[in-house]
């Protein structure tokens, strides 16, 4: 029971809360709503003044007849009235389309117009019209105030959710043909004031008429003529009640409602209009199920929506489009956090665009651009010349091998020439085509985003190697890595392992962002998060207009112009609704950065290393960067002068791979070289200075004055010295600090980990520790943030910690078995000095006996007794007596005496030989003294060891 009772109290609580929030949520609404009406205090005082499709009601409009808005909207009431004739409510012309020196380019064709009198439409399409939209239209005076309270009730009813409309049919007529489509209050009054005198002047049977030939039904179809003609490939006059009542479906929204785009809700809404017409009693129970059962067939007989026959008009329309669905409150978004939003975004801009297209090919446009014919013809020309090698051909008969090209004017903003293909083709992939830019887009995603956020210079050093930033391993073309280098070369060169680092470090959701400044429209939610971007890999692609527009960014000082070709709208009956003049510059990058990149691109032209330093561009300054896509399926070249930015891609249709990768390079050589403009060179702004490098690449040390300024900027800069920036001081120092606390404290995470690794477990673990001990505490003493650097001390003295018992057991051990090895080793010492001495010993003793055999030897050769023998009879005594002691000395002295004893027995003088008598020609002989060779004293080392005199 008392479960029982808990349960429904806590569902009343429950109940309760949810009433409460429900209350609260309200009032929010009411409270968002109100400041989203500009009259709320009207609405306030009258109680039922409601805003309905950007209308008032009848309480709010008695009010606003009394205050200066009214005058004002009166007046401009009167003109509209004062300049209304007939043919106000007739078809619009073609729309035009303008080159920058007003001459036609483009013409759209508007469609078959066919004005029909009151006369030719079916009583069952009037009807249709007022049962839909209009009930008492055949007798009110042109505002219906019980619909829009209707409205304003609803719109009340369903928390500020639109159900029902206001809008009688002669305030659309104004609408459609007097007012701009623009949904506002404004525009909503004069509907209101206008109504009452159109009512005056024409009848209502000449209003519906106007009502029917001026609606759009889509697909190009303006009036109720071409309509009926497209869709059902009949007279208006021959429609069927079924037919009738789609047509009426469809023009209340043509782009949801046209039985070409979505037959299944075309047939819906008709039977909708159908079922009002049963309701107010215009069609019987039987016409009813009759039309409903009706099997109708879409002929699509003709299309009034006919395309631009060249490539200028038709970018022209598309950039014409984008501007209408801005002015109309279309919100652009580039960045997606999940694949649901950005499928919804893409629904909802799908229906935008092809609505505003329509109304631009409907007529009644002019659209002035900024279109150089010149120009446009030069770029066609050297897409044509530089790919007329290639003849392959495609199954529709075009060209494979394709290219596209988009020109800016840096001056002004506006693109001057757009090129989508090989000659005459309808498909403009100058921005149709969605292709991979390849290495194109790294100075635009990773090194400008870096320099502009303080993150990089073009003198630091990176490292091009082997890298794995979880499981991404990116390669360099032609594979193989160059070690350390300067950010120049790693541009210039076109590395993919740096920029890969790069992005990594600043992150890829801050460097899209940069992207989505410049407005590329096709950048998928899974984009934020690959770092394969870095290198061109994208979900979809991008634009070569985009290409175009973002490089120019870069020679604009950083900044987006926001202009396209367009210069102007204008329409036949709104006037000008839309001036480029008016637009404002945004910052993408900041000027330092900006022009860091233009350096660094430079060198991809000028260094020997460049990507694209063999192009042949007849002596101007320029700034470029190559992209090729794997398998060489894209070819790429953006680049600028000061002059002009373009942007050239060539690749095949159907995404095959590419014989050469030139392409495009050849293609924007060609045509820059048409522009035929004097040399001028990129300016250097005033807070970029040259700073000597030091060993890490970092500009920190004196600064450089260049001496002569007239030399060519790239060519200023002094060997040793790089560019950093004054306006971005701040943050590059900001950053370096970062960066280099970052680096110390990797190290000592490595350091302090190593060390908590150790575990001593034998003598050899002392010397680890100790080193692992002091790399840890150096690592830690490099950490500039002393917060920081005690918890790694924390960390150490834990282990230190952890470890002393062992590591003092183990130093005892170590210090015993050190002692025990000097004493051996003095020992062993002792034993090698005993053993070199008895060696020593040995040696003398056979020199000494030898040298006396060697004597005693001469002397057994001797034969007289002469003085020489004498002399080495001598000799050899002496050196018996250095054989004193030894064991030998004994023999070799009986040896010696028997040799003395011989000789004494030998004769004293040499005879002389016989001379031949009568022997003229024998000279005379002379006997020299007899002496034999005798051994080389040799230096004693000692003339006897200090055991042997003892002995």
């Amino acid at each position: 029971m008392e479960q029982k009772e808990t349960e429904k109290k806590k569902k009343q609580e429950e109940k309760h809360t949810r009433k409460k929030m429900e209350k609260r949520e309200w009032k929010q609404h009411k409270k968002s709503w109100k400041k989203k009406h500009p009259f709320r205090r009207v609405l306030k005082v009258t109680s039922i003044s409601i805003l309905v499709l950007g209308g008032v009601t009848i309480g709010g409009y008695q009010l606003v007849i009394h205050s200066d808005v009214y005058h004002k909207l009166a007046t401009e009431s009167y003109d509209i009235l004062a300049t209304m004739e007939k043919g106000t409510f007739r078809s619009l012309t073609n729309t035009k389309i303008l080159d920058k020196d007003g001459q036609l380019i483009g013409e759209v064709d508007s469609g078959t117009y066919l004005y029909e009198d009151i006369s030719s439409i079916p009583l069952d399409l009037q009807n249709a019209y007022i049962a839909a939209e209009d009930q008492n239209f055949k007798t009110h005076r042109g505002v219906d105030y019980k619909a829009i309270l209707r409205a304003g009730i609803a719109l009340v009813k369903n928390k500020g959710e639109i159900t029902q409309g206001g809008s009688t049919i002669t305030q659309q007529v104004i609408k459609n043909n007097l007012l701009s489509q623009e949904q506002s209050f404004v525009r909503k009054i004069l509907e209101i004031l206008i109504a009452p005198e159109l009512e005056k002047e024409y009848s209502k049977q000449e209003l519906m008429e106007f009502y029917c030939n001026s609606n759009y039904y889509g697909n190009g179809c303006y009036g109720v003529g071409s309509a009926s003609r497209f869709y059902f490939g009949k007279d208006v006059s021959e429609l069927t009640l079924a037919e009738s009542a789609m047509m009426a479906g469809i023009s209340n929204s043509p782009n949801n409602y046209n039985p070409v785009a979505d037959f299944e809700k075309a047939t819906q809404k008709k039977n909708q209009v159908l079922s009002q017409m049963l309701e107010q009693g215009m069609i019987s129970e039987e016409e009813y199920k009759t039309a409903k059962e009706q099997d109708i067939v879409v002929t699509q007989t003709s299309s009034s929506l006919v395309s631009a026959d060249n490539y200028m008009s038709s970018y022209a329309i598309h950039c014409a489009t984008l501007q209408l669905m801005e002015l109309n409150g279309f919100e652009f978004d580039y960045l997606f956090e999940t694949e649901e939003e950005e499928t919804a975004y893409e629904s909802t801009y799908s229906d935008s665009y092809k609505k505003y297209a329509s109304e631009i090919r409907s007529g009644g446009y002019t659209i002035h651009t900024s279109f150089d014919q010149g120009i446009q013809q030069n770029l066609q020309a050297s897409i044509d010349r530089q790919l007329a090698s290639d003849t392959q051909v495609q199954e529709n008969g075009k060209s494979r091998l394709q290219s596209a090209g988009v020109c800016i004017d840096n001056e002004t903003g506006y693109v001057v020439a757009i090129v989508g293909g090989r000659g005459e083709d309808t498909y403009n992939r100058g921005f149709l085509a969605v292709r991979q830019p390849g290495s194109a887009i790294k100075p635009l995603l990773v090194y400008g985003p870096a320099f502009n956020e303080g993150k990089l210079l073009p003198s630091m050093i990176y490292e091009d190697k082997k890298i794995d930033i979880n499981g991404y391993s990116p390669k360099n073309a032609g594979g193989g890595y160059q070690g350390a280098m300067t950010i120049r070369k790693a541009i210039a060169t076109s590395k993919n392992t740096i920029p890969v680092q790069i992005l990594n470090e600043i992150g890829t959701q801050t460097a899209m962002q940069y992207l989505a400044k410049m407005k590329f429209s096709h950048l998928g939610f899974a984009d934020t998060q690959a770092l394969s971007t870095a290198l061109g890999g994208f979900s979809n692609g991008v634009q070569v207009d985009e290409m175009a527009r973002a490089y120019a960014v870069l020679a604009n000082n950083g900044k987006d112009s926001n202009k396209t070709c367009i210069v102007s709208l204008e329409h036949e009956k709104q006037g000008t609704v839309y001036a480029s003049e008016k637009e404002k510059e945004t910052e993408v990058f900041q000027q330092d950065a900006a022009f860091m990149v233009t350096d660094c691109l430079q060198g991809v032209l000028k260094e020997d290393y460049g990507t694209g330093h063999r192009m042949n561009l007849n002596g101007q300054i320029a700034a470029a960067k190559t992209g090729t896509t794997d398998h060489v399926r894209d070819s790429w070249l953006c680049g600028y002068t000061p002059y002009y930015t373009t942007a050239i891609w060539v690749g095949n249709d159907d995404n095959t791979p590419m014989a050469n990768s030139n392409y495009a390079k050849n293609v924007w050589a060609d045509f820059m070289n048409t522009l035929g403009k004097p040399v001028k060179d990129f300016t250097l702004p005033s807070t970029i200075q040259y700073r000597k490098v030091d060993g890490s690449g970092n500009p920190s040390g004196e600064i450089y004055e260049p001496l002569n300024n007239s030399i060519p900027v790239y060519e200023r800069r002094p060997e040793g010295y790089d560019m950093t920036s004054l306006a971005l001081q701040d943050a590059i120092s900001k950053n370096q600090k970062k960066k280099e606390l970052e680096a110390a404290l990797s190290a000592a995470e490595n350091a302090v980990s190593a060390f908590e690794a150790i575990e001593i477990t034998d003598a050899n673990g002392i010397d680890v520790y100790d080193a692992a001990h002091q790399a840890a505490l150096d690592a830690i003493n490099e950490i500039p943030d002393e917060y920081k650097r005690a918890k790694f001390q924390k960390r150490v003295v834990k282990k230190e910690k952890q470890l002393a018992k062992s590591y003092k057991t183990w130093k005892k051990k170590i210090a015993e078995s050190k002692a025990q090895q000097k004493e051996q080793a003095a020992l062993e010492q002792a034993a090698r000095d005993e053993r070199n001495e008895q060696a020593s010993y040995q040696k003398l003793r056979e020199q000494r006996t030898s040298y006396v055999r060697q004597y005693i030897q001469m002397l057994s050769e001797r034969e007289y007794n002469t003085v020489t023998t004498q002399t080495i009879l001598k000799d050899a005594w002496k050196r018996l007596e250095n054989c004193r002691g030894y064991t030998e000395y004994d023999s070799l002295k009986e040896e010696l005496q028997a040799q003395e004893q011989r000789i004494s027995g030998l004769p004293t003088e040499v005879p002389k030989p016989e001379i031949p008598e009568n022997n003229l020609d024998v000279p005379p002989v002379t006997y020299p003294e007899d002496k034999p060779e005798i051994p080389e004293q040799q230096p004693e080392e000692e003339t006897e060891p200090e055991e042997e005199k003892e002995s």
